[in-house]
């Protein structure tokens, strides 16, 4: 039988989107959600101590949880997190014996772990170190808000203003890459199925993702691992090359060809609009932009000339092979090497 719990949040949206990740990270250890605390064998209670009277609602709670305990014979792990864990660390363990888990506000990445290493040593267990990276693995946010999606841009303060606690209890001011959150944009937008914000999004990474598989001085020659997977994959470099221009020329409508990594193995394929291997769990490796300018190259019938003058002309095969490490998702923002004035 499954284990379940219940996540119980005070504060603002910051803690919000951290119960939201904590939920992910445990349903990915095989844990179940349940509403009801009668039937939790974990309960988290995600702290706030910025609101009035944070601490007295957080201990009215721990009481109330004994109590329950009396009543039902059920003995669940208890960990609190959030940034009253952070403040008051190891005296949450000295005022209440019912707590079983301290984590911080910056590690509770640790938190499936912690609930483990404390179930097996029958012994509570902390961890309030500095976490200064701020990436939260894709796909594990569990979010439930129908029409928004929370997005952490940046996390803690420099500034140390004398009414807040911020700084002490997030840390300083650290910021996520802006690739990450277009990435994590883009991923909710999809889960949603907001077409619109999705568009918008996808659109971006996509288009700057095109430059980056740009040449400036006209094509290198695939080498290395990726040659090799692509004789492997494909019988060699022409094959692949007929392969896209296929899959660019004959897609209908707007839309990109793709090579991208997908269990392992080279595939093309092609995506309507602005959609984007980001949202398919896909690594992409290189694209061919048949969005922007079917308008203008359709109606001559130049697609099939603009594809072929693009694949043998001005691909990047170095960045391509680059790509391999699964990491090209996150090379959408670098600066491009060829501008709209090469192509002309």
């Amino acid at each position: 039988m499954s284990r379940k719990y219940l996540i119980e949040t005070y504060g603002c949206q910051m803690n919000y989107h951290d119960s939201e990740q904590m939920a992910g990270l445990l349903e990915a250890a095989g844990y179940d959600r349940t509403e009801d605390d009668r039937d939790a064998d974990v309960v988290v209670i995600n702290t706030c101590s910025v609101r009035e009277r944070a601490e007295e609602k957080l201990y009215t709670r721990l009481g109330e949880l004994r109590v329950l305990g009396e009543e039902t014979g059920r003995d669940p792990v208890v960990a609190v997190a959030g940034c009253v864990a952070q403040q008051e660390g190891q005296s949450l363990l000295k005022r209440s014996p019912l707590v079983d888990v301290v984590v911080g506000t910056r590690r509770t990445r640790m938190l499936p772990i912690l609930l483990d290493e404390s179930q097996a040593a029958q012994r509570p267990r902390i961890d309030l170190g500095a976490h200064d990276n701020v990436a939260f693995p894709f796909g594990l946010t569990r979010r439930d808000d129908p029409v928004r999606a929370w997005v952490t841009i940046i996390e803690g303060c420099n500034e140390y203003c004398s009414f807040c606690v911020v700084p002490y209890t997030r840390g300083h001011e650290r910021m996520r890459p802006r690739r990450d959150i277009l990435d994590e944009v883009i991923r909710a937008a999809d889960e949603r199925k907001d077409k619109k914000l999705f568009n918008n999004a996808a659109q971006i990474w996509n288009h700057s993702f095109f430059w980056q598989c740009l040449a400036p001085e006209g094509s290198t020659r695939p080498s290395g691992k990726l040659r090799e997977m692509i004789g492997s994959d494909f019988g060699g470099e022409q094959q692949l090359l007929d392969k896209l221009a296929s899959e660019s020329v004959n897609h209908f409508a707007s839309g990109w060809g793709w090579l991208v990594l997908n269990n392992g193995k080279l595939e093309v394929t092609s995506l309507h609009d602005a959609d984007t291997p980001v949202a398919h769990g896909m690594t992409p490796l290189l694209t061919i932009d048949v969005w922007e300018h079917a308008y203008y190259i359709d109606y001559r019938n130049e697609r099939p000339r603009y594809v072929k003058s693009v694949l043998e002309n001005i691909i990047n095969w170095d960045f391509v092979a680059k790509n391999l490490d699964g990491q090209g998702a996150s090379r959408a923002d670098q600066q491009a090497t060829i501008s709209a004035d090469n192509l002309t």
